[in-house]
């Protein structure tokens, strides 16, 4: 029986649609493996993706909450690596390209979820998960507030970029 269930994931997860787009099929990404190339970067089918309405750290601050001495960089980075290896991810592309050739995209990662014989693939929000565990800030000129909620949870769990008395990191956030 399990070699059954596990036959209808493999079949299911060979019939999953792309990237979401804005209809013409032009904006989408993947789903395929992503590279990281930088804490809010990532490469997917040779595209370089800026990570949608969200703000990392100019410089390294601490992140004590990833061991001493660690920074919110560091921390953003392991999170990412974490949050997107060995999955699939996808992106729909969310502006014109930018002058170091990105372009910013809201990226979702997929996990696969089977109960029984049935499978799904439940895709989740790169940047929300990165705000969420409090290594990255909501850019909320960018993202009209998509992320509010979850930034105040970390907020007031105060951890990450809200440890210390530079919350958020605002004299380092990047302004890319």
């Amino acid at each position: 029986m399990k070699v059954i269930a596990i036959a209808a994931c493999i079949g299911l997860l060979g019939q999953v649609g792309g990237a979401p787009d804005d209809g013409t099929g032009s904006n989408g990404v993947g789903p395929g493996a992503a590279r990281i190339i930088a804490a809010d970067t990532i490469e997917v089918e040779g595209a370089r993706i800026r990570l949608w309405g969200v703000s990392v750290a100019r410089s390294a601050g601490p992140c004590p909450d990833y061991g001493p001495g660690m920074d919110c960089i560091a921390g953003a980075l392991w999170e990412l690596e974490n949050l997107i290896k060995d999955y699939d991810v996808r992106c729909d592309r969310m502006g014109p390209e930018e002058p170091d050739g990105r372009r910013a995209g809201r990226c979702e990662v997929g996990y696969d979820e089977c109960y029984g014989v049935t499978c799904q693939i439940r895709w989740r929000d790169v940047s929300e998960e990165l705000v969420a565990v409090a290594v990255v800030v909501q850019d909320r000129t960018e993202s009209g507030g998509r992320y509010d909620e979850v930034e105040q949870t970390a907020r007031y769990d105060g951890g990450g970029v809200w440890t210390g008395d530079d919350s958020a990191g605002q004299s380092r956030r990047r302004r890319d």
